[in-house]
């Protein structure tokens, strides 16, 4: 997991969109990598099945469709992908309960995890608003 970490620090600082303002796409793709070291860890325990599948769809998509969104061609289609990320995030808490519920995580995994998530879906939430009442989408990094 450390060389996980490592490249994660290596990515964030040779790819600009994640250091230049851009909160929303730092914090999804750590998160993306963190579902998917639980999916490897649940993996190693004996314990992957198809919910392993489903949490790493969903806990990916929220950065894919954020990144997505940040490139939109107009304020509607970048409303329309941050609220497919708004979606993803909803859909792996609910996952993230069932895994914890099932007793295939630990609290201390669970609320780190979730608390992860529910901040990526406030961020995109927020985010959703602001376009809305400002009528505008974030201006493009070079």
């Amino acid at each position: 997991m450390e060389e996980g970490k490592n490249n994660l620090d290596k990515l964030f600082s040779i790819r600009s969109e994640y250091h230049s303002g851009q909160p929303l796409l730092r914090k999804s793709i750590s998160f993306s990598v963190r579902v998917i070291q639980l999916v490897l860890f649940l993996k190693k325990k004996g314990t992957e099945f198809n919910i392993s599948h489903q949490i790493v769809r969903s806990g990916t998509s929220i950065g894919a469709n954020a990144s997505e969104a940040y490139h939109a061609y107009s304020r509607l289609d970048f409303q329309h992908k941050l609220s497919l990320s708004q979606k993803e995030a909803k859909e792996t808490k609910y996952w993230l309960d069932v895994l914890f519920g099932a007793g295939f995580i630990s609290l201390k995994y669970y609320e780190s995890l979730y608390d992860d998530c529910d901040e990526l879906h406030r961020i995109v939430s927020k985010s959703i608003i602001t376009s809305k009442n400002n009528g505008t989408k974030p201006k493009k990094n070079s």
